[in-house]
This record gives structure tokens, sequence and C-alpha cells, in this order.
């Protein structure tokens, strides 16, 4: 890809308000981006100076030092929440994702931190429970004290004014991680009941060489690239009405048919995983460079039943579980660069629609020998364009039956 379109994902990334730093095997911090000392009230030497040289043996804050040292050795991406005081006037809580770089021999070789202000989520948080306690006070002395009800009561309206405008800045925080329904029912309830799902269609999309990959480029370059193509993801499920779970390093995993049930979730899916694949192509037909690798992309999708629901009480995070998610994963794990596996069960629902190659019962750890089958395109009968990519107005009208 070139270095201006680099140049352009880089803007993307400050404007989010963002801010990048590579730490080495060593401890060390080797790279920082231009957002990083407006985002950490300080500058780089400053910052070496509070945290320490080692980040890995940092004894500012143990918290950080261990999810550092812990990314390192395990190779798992983490993250923490630092309480950041760079002077007596600047107060922040900054959020830090950890990815772990893995070399060829499979040790990692340093860190990518990405690192995000939450401040005014956390300050919006607080006082969210401060006026509901205050709330609570003023409606136990209004049973106490008649005599006052006309006073309090203007005084509870004002303060419900107060927790509505609170609770607007709070659920606009909430529909940036969460999907709207589920965003809606925890600001209501204040939680959310898991629920299952019989059918959906589980995708799992994964960079493949993902490790060659990121050696071979540019750090900067690096992050940009992925960042570039799981954003024109997150575009194209989201015309599907698929919902993004989460990124796992090179990971894409998404659903369709969740947080609200639909029939036409097979297809939906298989369409979003054949434009996907068609994009990563078309780039690396563009962008390739012979000291550079290509990027490819395994992709694999299974039909079945979830259970999905809202994990943790101050870090939401939507998510699904059951042998459905395992079984996506092995297809695509079982997969081949460029190429969309799908299971018997994906395949049944869609078989009419898509052309599709049958490669025979491939063995899965776990689950034994499982049908398998490549889908190549849309049949040209239902397809708007020659690469089968583009439902027609024959297809449309069928999917919008189900």
């Amino acid at each position: 890809m070139t270095t201006n379109l680099y140049g352009e994902i880089l803007k993307a990334v400050n404007c989010a308000g963002n801010s990048i730093m590579v730490i080495e095997a060593d401890g060390s911090i080797s790279w920082v981006d231009n957002e990083f000392e407006n985002l950490w009230s300080c500058s780089l030497s400053r910052f070496r100076k509070i945290v320490g040289n080692n980040v890995f043996a940092s004894r500012w804050n143990q918290g950080m030092a261990e999810a550092l040292e812990s990314c390192f050795q395990t190779r798992e991406p983490g993250s923490f929440i630092l309480l950041w005081l760079p002077d007596e006037n600047t107060r922040k809580y900054i959020k830090t994702t950890l990815t772990p770089i893995i070399g060829p021999e499979g040790s990692a070789l340093r860190i990518i931190a990405l690192s995000n202000d939450i401040t005014s989520y956390k300050e919006a948080e607080d006082t969210l429970y401060n006026k509901q306690d205050n709330l609570l006070t003023t409606m136990d002395y209004l049973e106490q004290a008649n005599n006052m009800l006309e006073q309090q009561r203007q005084e509870i309206e004002q303060q419900r004014q107060s927790l509505e405008q609170e609770k607007a800045k709070a659920d606009k925080l909430l529909l940036n991680v969460l999907p709207f329904e589920i965003a809606h029912q925890l600001s209501k309830k204040g939680y959310v009941t898991p629920k299952k799902f019989k059918k959906v269609s589980v995708m799992f999309a994964d960079f493949v060489g993902f490790s060659q990959v990121a050696l071979s480029y540019d750090i900067k370059e690096f992050i940009h690239a992925l960042g570039f193509y799981f954003e024109k993801f997150d575009n194209i499920t989201s015309s599907r009405f698929i919902e993004k779970i989460k990124t796992i390093g090179d990971c894409y995993m998404c659903v369709g048919g969740i947080p609200r049930k639909n029939n036409s979730h097979a297809f939906d899916t298989v369409i979003a995983a054949l434009e996907i694949q068609q994009l990563v192509e078309q780039v690396a037909d563009e962008c390739q460079q012979p000291t550079l690798p290509i990027w490819r992309l395994r992709i694999g999708i299974h039909t079945g039943s979830v259970i999905a629901g809202v994990i943790g009480k101050k870090k939401f995070a939507y998510d699904v579980w059951g042998d459905t998610v395992n079984v996506a994963s092995r297809m695509e794990a079982s997969g081949r660069a460029g190429m969309v596996n799908i299971s018997q069960t994906t395949y049944e629902r869609i078989k009419d629609f898509f052309k599709c190659f049958y490669r025979g019962k491939i063995p899965i750890k776990g689950l034994g020998e499982v049908n398998m089958y490549f889908v190549e395109r849309i049949l040209p009968e239902y397809s708007e364009d020659d690469c089968g990519i583009v439902p027609n107005a024959k297809f449309r009208k069928y999917l919008a039956s189900l």
C-alpha cells in the first residue's frame, strides 16, 4: 500500500484521539506517534521519568507492569486502565490495548500499545452514580417532611433533568461499544439478560502468515494497514446488518442474526464474506510490492445456535458463546487463503443461490471429519455483477421476504 494511504490512515487514528507506542523486548519504548504528547499531557522523556525506562519492571504502577509482562510472556493481547497524573493540574483516565508482535520462532518481539482517553466516560459514570444517590436521599427526605413537598418536588425535577443529560452522555458512549438494542436495555434496566439464538451465522476472518507480514512492514505502516482493513470490514458487515463482535490481534469476528433475529443471516454473512475477500484480493493485486508479503485472508462460516450477552460491569462487551463459535473458528482455520469456507449447516441454507465447491470430509481436531464447502460466487441468475458478489433485484426480493 502507498505511503500516502498510510498517512491518511494515521490521520484517522489521531483524529479519533488515540496514540500508539511501540515497546521492545527489553521494556524500552522505541517509538511513539505525534499524538502521544496530547494524549499523555507530557513529553516522552517526562513519561519515561515517571514510568521508568523498563516498563516491564516499572514500580510506578503494578497493574500496568503486570499487564505488559503478561502480554509479552503469553503472546496474548491484553489491556489496562491508568489514572494518569502527569502534573498537579492534570487528571486523566487512559485505557491502553496491547497487541504482541510474534516472531518466526513463536516468541514476542515487541508490543504495539494503542491508548485512548476515557476520562469523559469515567467522569460521566461517576456523576451519574452521584446524581442517583442524591435523588434517593431526596426521596427519603420527602417522605419525612410533607410540609416541604413543593420545594422538594422542584429540586427533584432539577435533579431529573440533570440525570437525563448525564444519562444521554453515557448512552452515547455505550453505543460506541454495544449494539443499539443492548445499549438501550442496559441503559433502562442496568443489566442485560443473556439470550439464546437458535439460528445465527458466525464468521471468522484471519490474515494468513500474520506474524511474517508484521515483521516485513515498518511499524507505523503495518498498524495503519491493519486499521485500514478492519475499517473496511466494519463498513461491509454493517451494511449487511451483521454485528461485529470483536477483533483479536489480526482475527475479525462477526455474527449475522443478532441482536435482532432474522432469517437471512446465512445469506447476509456469506455475501459479506465474498465482499471482504474481493476487497483483500483487489488490494493485493493493486498494491503488492516485490519486497513485501501480500495480505491474504482466510474466512470460515458456520450456522447454528449461540448464547449472546454482555460481560463485565464497567468495561462492557457484547459477546457470544457456544459450540457454533468454536466450529466457525475451525472453519476459518481449515480454510484457504482467498476463499470462503463454510460448514454443511451453512451450505444447506444457501446452496440454491450460490456456486459452491464440495471439499469433502475434512478432519478437524475435536470434531472428527466434517463436510466443508468453498463458496465461489452468487449464481449468475441471482447476481448483478460478473464476479458474482452483488445480489440482483430477484435475489434481494427473496431476501426481503425471509
